[in-house]
């Protein structure tokens, strides 16, 4: 079997990515001949900006309109712009990745001067990404008084080869949305339709998203949904005995051994991905993925 190098486009370095998935991902929807994706639960963006195929429309979401800023301003921006806006915070603040307290007063400044202000979208954007790439495990936390995750001795800067890259698939017909999943839906449901579908975990708490789930009432709303649907759905979560009522095969993906158990009763971070078709894969050639 061969060996061949693989280089990831990677939006965010979010703990919680689906980099693993990717290729899975590719290999299961190449024969399917829908014509619209549709990802209810942006987060990082791992799958969209790894699509092998191509849609004649995309629809991305996330509930946190934060995120969706960031995401925008990759589109609407340069990677000029982007550069200077990283040379300008390193020159006001200090090293954000090395040092605690340039990190904290970055934050802090961010916070008061843009948060929540509509000020300059793009130049929030960028800076949320920063925010997003060096605080720890990138997993953002939002309070009433703005970002306030913490320090994570890291940074993550786009290249100038994956900056073009981000915002050349945004900019191929993609349509950028912030609101909850279920509208969303609801207003782009059909056959021609692909979802993908990586809803947050049912946690203990709530770090790292705007909205969690429940149990015993939101995740039985969330696969109610989902059994409606028209279009064909590949949906990745944390196995529990919850999904029985879904009746849809499942596919282990990995361990989420770094990470302890979300789910009340959980016994084990067994990653499954859910698909309401037969989703027939190939063999692939081993791949490494350089980070």
């Amino acid at each position: 079997m061969s060996m061949k190098i693989k280089n990831f486009n990677r939006f965010t370095r979010y703990a919680g990515s689906k980099l693993h998935f990717i290729e899975r991902f590719n290999d299961i929807t190449a024969s399917l001949d829908q014509k619209i994706y549709v990802e209810p639960f942006f987060g990082s963006g791992a799958i969209f900006f790894n699509l092998d195929k191509e849609y004649d429309k995309y629809i991305i979401n996330d509930i946190n309109p934060h995120v969706i800023n960031a995401v925008k301003s990759f589109r609407d921006g340069t990677y000029k712009f982007y550069k200077e806006i990283l040379e300008d915070v390193n020159v006001k603040f200090g090293d954000i990745k090395t040092n605690k307290e340039a990190y904290y007063n970055f934050r802090n400044s961010f916070n008061k001067e843009f948060f929540d202000k509509n000020k300059d979208v793009i130049k929030e954007g960028f800076m949320f990404h920063m925010l997003m790439n060096s605080c720890i495990n990138s997993l953002v936390r939002i309070g009433p008084n703005g970002f306030n995750q913490s320090y994570g001795n890291c940074l993550y800067v786009l290249d100038e080869k994956t900056f073009t890259e981000v915002n050349r698939r945004l900019n191929m017909n993609v349509e950028i949305t912030s609101m909850d999943y279920s509208e969303l839906i609801k207003q782009n449901d059909s056959e021609n339709t692909l979802y993908f579908l990586d809803p947050p975990y049912l946690a203990r708490n709530s770090v790292g998203y705007i909205k969690t789930y429940d149990a015993k009432s939101d995740l039985t709303d969330f696969i109610c949904i989902l059994k409606q649907l028209k279009g064909k759905v590949i949906y990745t979560d944390i196995e529990c005995d919850i999904h029985a009522t879904l009746e849809w095969d499942s596919h282990k993906t990995k361990m989420l051994s770094s990470i302890s158990p979300l789910r009340r009763g959980q016994e084990s971070n067994q990653e499954v991905f859910f698909a309401n078709f037969n989703a027939i894969e190939t063999k692939r050639e081993i791949t490494l993925e350089l980070f």
